[in-house]
């Protein structure tokens, strides 16, 4: 490499009958490696971020760590940890904890926990449970009881845009 060069490099190989390893040291970073050539262990420093990784490229596992996070990883599964809070990820399915609360997401079902309540929305149907009481909302809705229920309340309405049906063996309706 010409004095002055930005592209010099450090390069040791040594190739086994079944393992290889490597060491690479250079201007943009370290790299060590070891083991199979089709499973490969590696410690990569590089401005900003240090990564450990093991296994075979889509399935393995892996360490990544920069100044303000740490991720930990295995095939597509992740989980990473920040000043805000953690992130996991597998699959569809996604769990985020932060000092606001608890957030789950698989699909079209959002699930929050927070200090005002608990929220539940699966496609067009909302559930929330607050300090002030419970909403549902959704196209359609249905309460079964196995033994008895109650409806109580100060004030309570009933409406129907069409049809209103009370079906029972007694009815009771009194002021």
């Amino acid at each position: 490499t010409a004095v002055g060069a930005s592209d010099s490099a450090i390069l040791l190989t040594a190739n086994g009958e079944v393992n290889a390893a490597q060491c690479t040291v250079s201007p943009q970073g370290i790299l060590l490696m070891y083991g199979p050539p089709t499973a490969l262990g590696y410690i990569q420093i590089t401005d900003g971020e240090m990564m450990l990784g093991m296994g075979p490229a889509l399935t393995g596992s892996q360490i990544a760590m920069t100044p303000d996070s740490i991720t930990l990883k295995v095939g597509t599964t992740t989980l990473t940890l920040t000043s805000d809070g953690i992130v996991a990820n597998s699959g569809g399915t996604t769990v985020a904890i932060s000092p606001e609360g608890v957030t789950e997401e698989l699909g079209a079902i959002t699930r929050e926990l927070g200090m005002a309540g608990h929220s539940l929305v699966a496609g067009e149907s909302t559930v929330e449970l607050g300090m002030s009481g419970l909403t549902a909302e959704g196209p359609t809705g249905s309460l079964a009881f196995d033994a008895s229920g109650e409806l109580s309340a100060a004030m309570l309405t009933e409406s129907a845009d069409a049809v209103l049906s009370q079906e029972s063996a007694l009815v009771n309706i009194g002021s």
